[in-house]
């Protein structure tokens, strides 16, 4: 069954101006040079960030920033740290290894868990209620969390007293990258390994 989803008014902003896109005023422009200049997977993420009925309003300036203020560098950026960490266990011989998952006590550690059991029920929801806009809050959140757990807990390590550890977190590591790639798969966007 074809849906068709109409968006509410787009506004293009940038420093200098803001520009309400109007058929009949011929203030428009093609979608192809918005891309040109912000690049495909800020287009994806900005439209879908926003609910049908929701106005969106497209910051340029901050679309092209390579900063924490961008929330589509911000995910692609968490997930390129993710296959950081990843690569670096194998020089640990830690990415195979057999891991304790209960060892995953800290709050930080807890809310990555509870957040990535959230992603099956919200890929039903979004689905059934053609709610896009709910996965690339998700990224955001899931990113926001996995930044405070990298601040807050040390991956890897050689010190042998924490390996076992460090092997449960590199399964943590794994999934959230997993999650977050797919959900960034499902909404066009690339999930790139370094940044």
């Amino acid at each position: 069954k074809f849906i068709v989803i109409l968006n509410q008014i787009v506004s293009l902003k940038t420093k200098s101006s803001k520009t309400k896109f109007s058929k009949r005023k011929g203030t428009s422009i093609p979608l192809k040079d918005l891309i040109k200049e912000v690049g495909k997977d800020a287009c994806r993420y900005t439209f879908l960030s926003k609910s049908a009925e929701s106005h969106i309003e497209f910051d340029v300036d901050i679309s092209k920033q390579q900063s924490s203020e961008n929330p589509v560098y911000y995910v692609q950026y968490a997930h390129a740290r993710m296959y950081s960490i990843i690569d670096k266990s194998k020089k640990l011989n830690l990415l195979d290894s057999k891991s304790d998952l209960k060892l995953l006590t800290h709050d930080s550690e807890k809310e990555i868990m509870k957040k990535l059991s959230e992603f099956p029920d919200l890929l039903r929801y979004s689905s059934e209620r053609l709610e896009v806009h709910k996965l690339p809050q998700y990224t955001l959140q899931l990113s926001q969390l996995l930044q405070t757990f990298y601040e807050q807990c040390r991956v890897l390590s050689e010190d042998p007293k924490d390996i076992e550890i460090s092997k449960s977190r590199l399964v943590l590591i794994k999934a959230s990258k997993l999650i977050l790639s797919k959900v960034m798969s499902i909404m066009g966007m690339e999930s790139p390994n370094t940044m």
